[in-house]
C-alpha cells in the first residue's frame, strides 16, 4: 500500500520522499508530510490492527498540537484499494495518518545538530 500510495502522491504534484522509522513511515509531499504507522508489534507497541493505529495517530495529534498547533493539522483516512489507496475521500478507510504541515529540512534536529545550532 505505502508504494501505491507514493506513486498516487507523486502523480499529483511532484516527487514524494519517504522517511520509514520502525513504527512508521513518513511522506514528505509537497507542503504537507503525512505520517502513517506501521502494522507491527514490537511488545512495547502493537499497530497490528487498523483501529489501534487509527487511535495512536489520534493521540499522536492530540499530543503533539499543545506544542505545535501549526504543523499536526488532522487525521487522515487512507481510503480505497490497498493497491490504489486515497487520502481521504469516501469510503471505507483501510488505514490512517497524521498530516501535518512541513517544515524546513533545515530544521530537522539532526542539520540543527550538524551545525552547532542545538543547545540545553
Amino acid at each position: 500500500m505505502l508504494a501505491a500510495l507514493v506513486q498516487a502522491l507523486d502523480r499529483q504534484g511532484g516527487p514524494v520522499r519517504v522517511i520509514e522509522t520502525h513504527i512508521s513511515a513518513v511522506l514528505l509531499a509537497g507542503e504537507f508530510a503525512y505520517k502513517l504507522k506501521k502494522p507491527v508489534d514490537l511488545g512495547f507497541v502493537d499497530f497490528t490492527r487498523p483501529s489501534a493505529r487509527r487511535h495512536f495517530c489520534h493521540e499522536e495529534l492530540r499530543l503533539n498540537r499543545r506544542l505545535a498547533p501549526q504543523l499536526y493539522l488532522a487525521v487522515v483516512a487512507i481510503t480505497g484499494r490497498r493497491d490504489a489507496p486515497r487520502l481521504g475521500g469516501g469510503g471505507r478507510a483501510i488505514d490512517y495518518a497524521v498530516k501535518m504541515r512541513r517544515f524546513p529540512a533545515a530544521a530537522q534536529f539532526d542539520r540543527l545538530l550538524q551545525h552547532g545550532q542545538l543547545g540545553p
